[in-house]
């Protein structure tokens, strides 16, 4: 199967999300900031804020070619955009994607009022809608705009089952379900 990038804001449900999706698709789940954090020896920052996004791409991609040869399905949960310390939308480089070599990408809409809540109770962390919503629209767009670039598929889950949809989706596009 490869590698399927499941994207998404913080708080959007990625982790939850992949955590019910890797069984279904006999894949093992990692998060980009895990990966990241192994790779620079670090603990992940409670803040959202990224200082030096190229230096964390790296990081990543080491991460992921070293979990290549030892786990044949991935489930990557991370980004397409990342707040950068400015906190405005930084979109991660299209050829970071293309060295990630997804088969299909996943991204994941939540409503933005339960964004702000998720990011409130679990990291203390408080977020306009203003803020939340140009990220939300900065990672749709770009999530697009990887597919294109990459001619990789893409499925947008949005409302109550996302993780029927998915299924539905890898199933669609070879990648899902006992029979790959």
């Amino acid at each position: 199967m490869g590698l399927v990038f499941v994207g998404g804001i913080h708080g959007a449900g990625k982790t939850t999300l992949c955590e019910e999706l890797a069984p279904l698709i006999q894949a093992r789940h990692v998060t980009a900031s895990e990966l990241i954090a192994g790779e620079c020896q670090r603990m992940v920052p409670v803040g959202k804020e990224v200082a030096d996004v190229q230096t964390n791409q790296d990081a990543l991609l080491r991460a992921i070619e070293l979990l290549r040869g030892k786990t044949p399905r991935l489930l990557l949960d991370g980004h397409f955009c990342v707040l950068g310390e400015s906190r405005s939308p930084s979109p991660i480089a299209v050829a970071v994607f293309r060295q990630i070599d997804p088969q299909a990408l996943l991204v994941l809409a939540a409503g933005l009022r339960t964004v702000a809540l998720r990011l409130r109770l679990r990291d203390g962390n408080d977020y306009s809608l203003d803020e939340l919503s140009a990220l939300q629209e900065a990672e749709l767009c770009h999530a697009r705009c990887v597919s294109s670039a990459l001619g990789v598929p893409l499925e947008v889950l949005e409302g109550r089952e996302p993780v029927t949809c998915a299924l539905r989706f890898l199933s669609s596009v070879c990648v899902g379900g006992r029979s790959s």
